[in-house]
């Protein structure tokens, strides 16, 4: 059965191939004229007959899936059943069947080929009406560029015919307001002729003249006609605006000359008012603006030098005189001072002319408000010549700031040197009341306080930018440099020629001398003074006398102190002298721990001179700002501070050399030994009977020892440091004569003081209680 359904299937698959290919060749032959009368229609519908012959293939998936139908496994399945004969019958059948459904496939194929020529035929009538339709879409798309050629011509004669208008419009307008401009109207001729000048319809006149007088400066204006006709009227018209401007401003600083007017009022409710004047005259007449300027200042100048003259007149009233001529650091009336105590308190009480006194408030207080005479007459009050000349600088730099201010709304600017001339009367009273008081002073302190004042206010003056007023300062300094040596060298010449003996009146008297009281106000009060200055340098000639007039303060203290016949004596009075000069150095904050907390309150203080003379490019900051004067403050008060240190540490010496003349002699002994390497050889009697008086003495001896101290220094607290300096010294060698008893024989020393004994009467001693 296999065999057959091979030969069964093969003999299928032999009759569809030979079907197909009969099939084919009856098609083509049977639908040759249908496919010459079709070529048209496939070429109208853009077709290719060449790539459509697949159309006619016979599809073999198709034969394929037929095998596989239901139908043919059918016939596979029962073909072991069949006999040949039925099999050849059935395949006939079959052939049969496929014939008769091919012949059918052909006929109705043929069928529609009519339908086809038909649809061609169509077809083709309606590419003849798309043709025509075309023909007619073309003339219409050539009128349609014809009308929008036509349109933009339409268009751009319209634009052409609106610029033609525009320009006709602003050639109109520009005409018209040309002729606005250079047309005088009668309004603006009748106010200006007539008006009332000064009042705001008169300025406005005058802004609209001003207005027309640039319009006819344009070049365009002067190349018309219309310019030359008007341009005579409009000079007469400004030239008539000129005068009558000129005029009203004269009259009204004529105002000014009035007896008891005020000024500022005057000032500030009518000049102010005229600024457009001023500024009408600068623009379009500057001789007549420079005469009423020269006019404003010819009578502010006679006025500032009038207000002046009797404000300076009625502060010399109220001057107070310091200093008689030969008042110098040396009185032969008087040889010494109290205690320093009570000299402080005594400066206080009294104007001392080497000291600074209430006078300091003139130089920090630079800022302050000028003295207001009226109150200062009623309350009758007395002012020095520092307070005075501070006043007349304050009122001069304000009047000057208020001045400048004043000028620059009413002229636009400063007037230059013709401000230098405004002032200058008031520069020459303030010069002339200055060279007579130097000229009359013998007081070295005041004239540096004016010096270093007029060294302020030249910086503030920088500072406001006011240069013409450098002059003032600079003849002040001139006039005041030369005195100020020539006092401090009279000192300096008194120092060196007083005889030693003049100031030596009782041996057993250390106490300071007035020299030294007076040396150490003038030394105090011109390192302050010289500290206050905004200059970052004092004057060289100035630190130079200043260190002159201490060597020479310095060596007449030590003459004097050689009179003295005990060393002890020597010395605490070299101490007093010099400590009285750290106390005043002290007070004026000009010692080493006083400097960095005085320079702070220098600087924070509102009354600071550093803050209201000094500007930032001035002064630098730091240590350098008062660098020269801080390292010859310092300089100043090291020298004495180790003079002290040095007398103290002799005196201690001799002071304990006369109290323990045996404990110091043991002591050095055993020193001068130790210095030649040899032992110290003492008698055991020799050094208890020391030990014994120590033992039996010590706190009489010390009692003794610390009224002396305290009766030799009138400061109590030098006193008590020279009191510290001795027990502590005491202690010191109570230590080493230990040393010397446990070296010769320690069993000495149970008649010794035991060293927290003696630390106990130190600290018991040591203190005020009983002085």
């Amino acid at each position: 059965m296999d065999t057959v359904s091979r030969e069964l299937l093969r003999f299928v698959r032999d009759g569809e191939r030979m079907r197909e290919r009969g099939n084919r060749e009856k098609m083509e032959a049977g639908s040759a004229v249908f496919l010459e009368e079709t070529e048209l229609l496939w070429s109208t519908l853009a077709l290719d007959t060449k790539q459509d012959d697949d159309l006619f293939a016979l599809d073999l998936d198709e034969m394929a899936a037929a095998l596989r139908s239901e139908r043919v496994a059918h016939v596979l399945r029962d073909a072991d059943a069949l006999a040949d004969a039925e099999l050849a019958k059935l395949a006939f059948e079959l052939e049969a069947e496929l014939r008769s459904i091919e012949a059918g496939s052909i006929e109705r194929f043929v069928e529609q080929g009519a339908a086809l020529n038909a649809l061609n035929d169509s077809m083709r009538a309606c590419d003849s009406g798309l043709l025509q339709i075309e023909s007619q879409m073309l003339q219409h798309s050539h009128r349609l560029a014809q009308l929008i050629d036509e349109m933009k011509r339409l268009e751009m004669e319209t634009v052409a015919c609106s610029r033609s208008a525009q320009l006709k419009g602003r050639s109109e307008a520009h005409i018209t307001a040309f002729l606005d401009e250079i047309m005088l109207p009668i309004e603006l001729v009748a106010c200006i002729v007539d008006g009332h000048v000064g009042s705001d319809k008169y300025t406005s006149a005058l802004q609209l003249l001003s207005k027309k007088v640039a319009f006819y400066e344009l070049e365009d204006t002067k190349r018309s006609a219309a310019y030359r006709e008007m341009r005579p009227q409009l000079e007469r018209l400004l030239l008539k605006a000129i005068s009558r401007v000129r005029d009203h401003l004269l009259l009204k600083l004529a105002m000014l000359k009035r007896p008891n007017t005020n000024i500022q009022i005057i000032k500030e409710s009518v000049l102010l008012k005229q600024q457009y004047l001023f500024e009408f005259l600068q623009d379009h007449s500057a001789e007549s603006f420079i005469e009423v300027r020269a006019d404003y200042i010819d009578t502010m100048s006679v006025l500032y030098a009038h207000l002046f003259n009797k404000y300076l007149a009625g502060l010399l009233e109220l001057k107070d005189e310091l200093g008689r001529e030969g008042e110098l650091l040396v009185d032969q009336g008087q040889g010494w001072l109290g205690s320093i105590g009570q000299m402080l308190q005594q400066q206080h009480q009294h104007r001392s002319l080497f000291g600074l006194g209430e006078r300091e408030r003139a130089l920090a207080n630079l800022a302050a408000p000028a003295v207001i005479l009226a109150v200062a007459t009623s309350k009758n009050q007395r002012f020095l010549f520092e307070e005075i000349y501070r006043s007349l600088c304050k009122m001069l730099l304000d009047t000057c700031g208020s001045e400048a201010v004043f000028d620059v709304h009413l002229f636009g600017e400063l007037p230059g040197a013709l401000f230098a001339t405004l002032f200058e009367p008031i520069v020459g009273i303030i010069l002339d009341a200055l060279r007579t008081h130097v000229a009359a002073s013998h007081d070295p302190i005041g004239l540096l306080i004016l010096l270093v004042m007029n060294e302020n206010f030249s910086h503030e003056l920088k500072r406001r930018k006011l240069p013409e007023l450098e002059e003032l300062f600079l003849q002040g300094a001139i006039a005041l440099k030369p005195k100020v040596k020539e006092l401090l060298d009279g000192n300096v010449k008194v120092l060196q020629s007083t005889s030693a003996a003049s100031l030596f009146s009782n041996p057993n008297d250390v106490s300071p001398k007035i020299v030294s009281r007076r040396f150490a106000e003038m030394n105090a009060s011109v390192l302050r003074v010289l500290s206050m200055s905004s200059s970052p340098r004092p004057d060289d000639t100035v630190r130079e006398t200043l260190r002159r007039l201490r060597a020479e303060y310095q060596g007449l203290i030590q003459r004097v102190a050689a009179l003295y016949p005990k060393p002890k004596l020597r010395y605490a009075f070299l101490i007093n002298n010099y400590d009285l000069v750290l106390s005043f150095m002290e007070e004026a904050g000009l010692r080493h721990q006083d400097m960095a907390l005085t320079s702070a309150r220098e600087e924070e203080g509102s009354g600071s001179p550093s803050s209201r003379a000094r500007t930032d490019a001035d002064a630098p900051a730091g240590p350098e700002r008062r660098g020269t004067t801080e390292a010859l403050a310092m300089e100043e008060a090291g020298l004495f501070e180790d003079a002290v240190a040095g007398h103290a540490a002799a005196y201690v010496e001799q002071q304990l050399s006369d109290h323990f003349p045996d404990v110091l002699g043991l002591v050095r002994l055993a020193q001068k030994h130790r210095d030649k390497g040899s032992q110290l050889e003492i008698s055991e009697a020799k050094l208890r009977l020391v030990l014994r008086n120590f033992t039996n003495n010590y706190v009489l001896v010390i009692e003794h020892m610390r009224s002396e101290i305290f009766r030799e220094f009138p400061n109590l607290d030098m006193g008590m440091d020279v009191l510290r300096r001795c027990l502590a010294q005491l202690l010191s060698y109570h230590k080493r004569v230990e040393g010397i008893v446990q070296a010769v024989n320690p069993s000495l020393k149970s008649i010794m003081v035991a060293t927290t004994t003696l630390v106990f009467e130190i600290r018991k001693l040591s203190t005020l209680e009983g002085v």
